[in-house]
């Protein structure tokens, strides 16, 4: 049942009056104002009222349910003033709230942006958990069941999250040496040549010539050859020692008085060839890398974690490793390191997980999935499916009893592939609707527009329009 008003329209209830005008009238996009005057049955100026009003509109298609709760001032005894805004054109609810003492009363009202006045309706409305008011929707049981509405609990449950990223696996570089001289040369024998191959600590990987190296031999002979030289003596053996001459090949050249021509180059350590950059015959520079070598037995993943999920990481967390080609499903491991400096432009940031799981598939510069299982705590939670999305508001079907549904903002926190936090307006041991959210929207849309259809569908056919119960008041006092 509609009443129509005009610009300023004084409505007549129970225990009060009201004086409603909008600015601007018609209502628009944005920031829209709405004066309310309201006296009491004595007609005396109705001072100190807690009044609140929410300005909502149903579901369209795929769009949500909208809510926003105005704010509400008294500027003078009977005068309260309000403003809200319009998301969008289109027809809004507005439903009132006045309460003094003990009373309290509620009231709906229709209004369309370009379209002057508001429009009394008797649609039933209902209190929120926020304490303002919100249309309910009555579905009806059979109807819920036919679209296959499913229910689920608000309840707290033990929330795990599971953070998942892809790994690049590195070489412990701390495991790592490489060869290089301190003298220029040439090579002249080369005992290792393939990358990949395993070599103990001293195995002779190459034998060097270098001019500068004999002729630093010669001058400790022809020092050895004078007797009242010690200090010459000494300083030609030092000089063969930062050269790289081993204690063994200077003790040769001492016993035998001639220079070492061929000099081998024996490994550092025990690992693996990662990296040779000479051949036989090729010549080398001075402080020139001609070996890398690294023990493989431990190696890091570097894994690229987005920000979002860094606080639920910390040093020492357990990670799983998971290389598709390998038998096992997964290898353990666990986070060394978190990088302090996140990505400019890109929101990510590099963890380091370390393995010591003996793998022969987990070789550097390969590409591993990661999981990492996060403990959340015990927290109120609420289905993903439950929830409809409306630019930075969140909403859901609250379940009323008996087919009724109540559209409700919430507000959420962390959440898993299975759960969502809520932090405020759901209640646990309520239910809300987990599946067929967007066929109640249709519905809800489609039962608000069909009474504004046959009406102009009728008016279309030359029927006159049905004359409602009470007549339209104007912007006068009854």
């Amino acid at each position: 049942m509609l009443f129509v008003f005009s610009l300023t329209a004084t409505h007549l209830f129970a225990s009060y009056k009201l004086d409603l005008t909008l600015k601007p009238d018609p209502p628009e996009t944005g920031i829209n104002r709405l004066e309310m005057k309201i006296s009491d049955e004595a007609n005396q100026p109705l001072d100190g009222a807690d009044v609140s009003f929410i300005i909502s509109m149903p579901a369209m298609g795929t769009m949500p349910y909208m809510e926003e709760i105005g704010s509400v001032t008294q500027k003078e005894p009977g005068l309260y003033i309000g403003s809200f805004d319009l998301a969008m054109g289109g027809s809004w609810s507005l439903a009132i709230r006045i309460k003094k003492n003990d009373s309290e009363e509620k009231f709906g009202f229709n209004l369309t942006t370009g379209i002057p006045g508001l429009t009394r309706t008797s649609e039933i409305n209902h209190k929120s958990a926020q304490g303002g008011t919100t249309q309910l929707l009555p579905i009806g049981p059979e109807r819920l069941q036919k679209i296959g509405v499913r229910f689920v609990e608000i309840k707290s449950r033990q929330l795990q999250k599971t953070v998942r990223a892809v790994g690049l696996v590195e070489p412990d570089n701390t495991k790592k040496s490489e060869l290089a001289l301190r003298f220029p040369g040439y090579v002249e024998k080369q005992f290792r040549g393939r990358v990949g191959d395993y070599v103990k600590a001293g195995t002779p990987l190459l034998s060097v010539y270098s001019p500068e190296l004999v002729s630093a031999q010669e001058e400790f002979l022809l020092a050895r050859g004078r007797v009242e030289s010690e200090s010459l003596q000494h300083s030609t053996a030092e000089r063969l020692k930062n050269l790289g001459l081993s204690e063994n090949d200077i003790a040769h050249v001492k016993n035998t008085g001639k220079p070492l021509r061929n000099i081998v180059i024996t490994a550092p350590q025990s690992g693996t060839v990662l990296e040779i950059n000479v051949r036989e015959g090729s010549t080398f520079r001075l402080g020139q890398v001609l070996y890398s070598i690294g023990d493989l037995s431990k190696n890091f993943v570097i894994a690229r974690i987005f920000q979002r999920d860094l606080n639920d990481l910390m040093v020492g967390q357990a990670a799983d490793i998971i290389i598709p080609e390998a038998d096992e499903p997964s290898y353990p491991g666990k986070i060394d390191l978190i990088f302090p400096n996140i990505g400019e432009g890109e929101g990510t940031t590099n963890v380091r997980i370390e393995s010591n799981t003996p793998n022969s598939f987990l070789k550097p510069g390969i590409y591993v999935d990661l999981r990492f299982f996060v403990d959340l705590g015990s927290h109120l939670s609420v289905s993903p499916n439950a929830i409809l999305y409306s630019g930075l508001n969140k909403y859901v079907f609250v379940d009323q009893g008996e087919g009724i549904l109540e559209p409700r903002a919430i507000k959420t926190g962390k959440s898993t592939d299975e759960w969502i936090e809520v932090r405020s307006g759901l209640n646990e041991g309520e239910r809300v609707a987990a599946s067929g959210t967007f066929l109640i929207s249709s519905e809800a849309q489609l039962s608000a527009a069909l009474p504004k259809w046959e009406k102009e569908k009728g008016a279309k056919a030359g029927q006159p329009p049905q004359v409602p119960e009470e007549q339209p008041m104007k912007g006068h006092q009854h």
